[in-house]
């Protein structure tokens, strides 16, 4: 008897040890359990010397094109220009534009951000992982967790599951990969935590070394239809009433298509085509809080999204009051003037009008704070 529990103790001990041993050799020592890692030359020549630094997605590298102007207006009276450097990138989420300001020999004074429309652009983790990823983070969302890890970083390669990391390339690469519709959404939701805890580091890092972040929310036009429905979220019997809906819709009867989606809305809550056709009909008929509401809901439930999410646009304006930081919100602006004008020049991108419209406001915040 003595020799099998000593025979049960020495294995457990071996188990033990393997496991122990295959924890840390495949895990990487930090403190938030981020699924990918860049490549060792990302980054690491950039240098700045200028006080303010646009950076961001593709939306963000259409307004830097305004930064002659905003120069302009920040420099009158100054004996020289203020210099602002463009650091936006398409296909560029925020975990780059994160480790982009990592990467500078110095932060700048004043940092205007907006990155919302390609956080989905590149693959930063394998599906198969994401049952791990979602403890991990499971367990970084643990206080007492977090603070233990801030001052003991080696543990966390017992703490966390280890997963297979995605090795990011020098620049963003488009992720080209077909996925099921529950498979977007579970990588969808991921995004959206991922989104969430690069934030959080972006504003902590740069708040420690006071550099101030004047964060845009990125305008969405609700106006666009959505791409594709999700597999499952339209009910079968619902499919005549459906393409009443849409017979209602095309003789412009917003008043009996109003309450034929409402209807639909009630039954299928997270199908985009009828949240989308509920949205126009509220907004026809002058209901504009409500027709953003479902507007918005239409593009987070859309299968097919390629164009930002107003998902993030929320976790934006959420960490930013954390941190005491005064949001400017462009997808608000142009919604309230998408009730009685044109604002977008396609799917994506609004007119140039209201970018320097964004200018201006900047030019006007950033001398307050600067006391220009």
């Amino acid at each position: 008897m003595k020799r099998i529990l000593l025979l049960v103790a020495a294995l457990g001990l071996v188990y033990s040890a393997y496991w122990l041993n295959l924890r840390i050799s495949h895990n990487e020592v930090s403190l938030t359990p981020y699924p990918y890692i860049f490549t060792s030359k990302t980054y690491n020549d950039l240098s700045n010397n200028a006080p303010i630094v646009i950076i961001g997605d593709k939306l963000a590298t259409r307004l830097a094109t305004f930064k002659q102007r905003l120069s302009e207006k920040l420099s009158i009276n100054l004996s020289k220009p203020i210099k602002i450097v463009d650091l936006t990138q398409e296909g560029q989420g925020v975990h780059r534009s994160l480790k982009k300001l990592k990467s500078l020999n110095k932060l700048p004074l004043i940092i205007i951000f907006m990155s919302n429309t390609d956080e989905q652009f590149e693959y930063l983790f394998h599906t198969q992982s994401l049952k791990n990823i979602n403890h991990n983070f499971k367990l970084f969302s643990d206080d007492k967790i977090k603070t233990t890890l801030m001052i003991f970083p080696f543990l966390s390669k017992l703490i966390y599951e280890p997963i297979s990391r995605v090795v990011l390339s020098e620049l963003p690469k488009q992720d080209l990969n077909k996925y099921s519709d529950p498979e977007k959404q579970l990588r969808a939701a991921a995004n959206f935590e991922l989104y969430r805890a690069h934030l959080d580091e972006l504003f902590s890092y740069t708040q420690k070394r006071n550099s101030l972040i004047i964060p845009i929310t990125t305008p969405l036009n609700l106006k666009i239809p959505p791409t594709q429905s999700c597999y499952g979220s339209l009910v079968m019997e619902d499919k005549p009433q459906l393409k009443k809906l849409k017979q209602l819709i095309a003789k412009e009867d917003y008043k009996a298509s109003y309450n034929e989606a409402l209807e639909l809305v009630m039954t299928n809550p997270s199908n985009a085509q009828i949240l989308y056709l509920y949205a126009k009909s509220l907004r026809k008929l002058g209901k504009f809080a409500e027709a953003q509401k479902y507007g918005e809901l239409a593009i987070a439930f859309d299968c097919g999204n390629t164009r930002g999410s107003p998902v993030y646009n929320s976790i934006l304006r959420k960490i930013s009051r954390t941190y005491g930081y005064n949001f400017f919100d462009f997808h608000q602006l142009l919604t309230d003037e998408s009730q009685s004008n044109f604002v977008f020049i396609d799917d994506i991108y609004p007119q140039d009008y209201y970018l320097e419209k964004v200018v201006d406001t900047l030019a006007f915040k950033i001398k307050k704070r600067l006391k220009l």
